[in-house]
Order: structure tokens, then sequence, then C-alpha cells
């Protein structure tokens, strides 16, 4: 039955097949923590859903080429992750804490950093 899980996945193996599953289910888990609120079921969410992502981007998962292909790369999972952080500050009654404002200002910062410069 793995094998066939496998093969239909498109992955290596059971550790791939395992962390591609996390990965997905990961995001679920940080939306559902970040609307409860629950900062420890957020932190471990957000922490397996990183190390699920590097190890497939270690062993370049067929996976993660497809959700690059629909959009869905690097870059927006970190900006989902970001963004379900701000929720959860939100939820928490923080809106109005000098926290929140800087989550929100280092994100800007961070992307902001990220974009393309224009050359003469």
């Amino acid at each position: 039955m793995i094998s066939t899980a496998i093969r239909v996945a498109r992955v290596g193996s059971a550790a791939e097949l395992a962390a591609a599953a996390l990965m997905m289910l990961g995001f679920p888990c940080l939306m559902l923590a970040a609307l409860l609120p629950s900062v420890y079921a957020f932190v471990v969410a957000a922490a397996v859903t990183y190390l699920a992502d590097h190890f497939l981007h270690r062993k370049g998962s067929y996976l993660i080429n497809r959700l690059s292909k629909v959009r869905a790369g690097l870059s927006i999972r970190f900006l989902i992750r970001q963004l379900l952080l701000i929720l959860l500050l939100a939820r928490m009654s923080l809106a109005d804490n000098l926290v929140f404002y800087a989550a929100v200002a280092c994100f800007i910062a961070f992307y902001g950093l990220q974009a393309p410069t224009a050359r003469s």
C-alpha cells in the first residue's frame, strides 16, 4: 500500500511521502491553531511545515516542483505562514499592541527587500 502511495504521489521514498503529508496537513493545522488561538499548537504546526518543506527541498521532491508550477512556491508558503501568524496575534487580542505592528512592519520590509530592483 505504501509503495502504491509513493508511486501515485511521485515521491522517492516513504520519508518523502511522510514529509509531503505532514506539510499538506500542517497548513490546515496552522489555520486552526491561529483561529482557536493556541500558541503552542501554532508553534508545533509551523515547525512541522518548515521542517517538511526544508526536507522536501533538500530531496528535490516532485511535489515542490508541482507546487511551484501552480504558484504555491516557497515564498507563497512563507507568506501564508506569516499571515496566519498575524491572524494568531489578532485573535489573541494583540492587534492594538506594539508586537502586532512590529510583526506587520517586519513582514512588509522582508517582502520589500525581495522585490526586484529596476535597472536603468
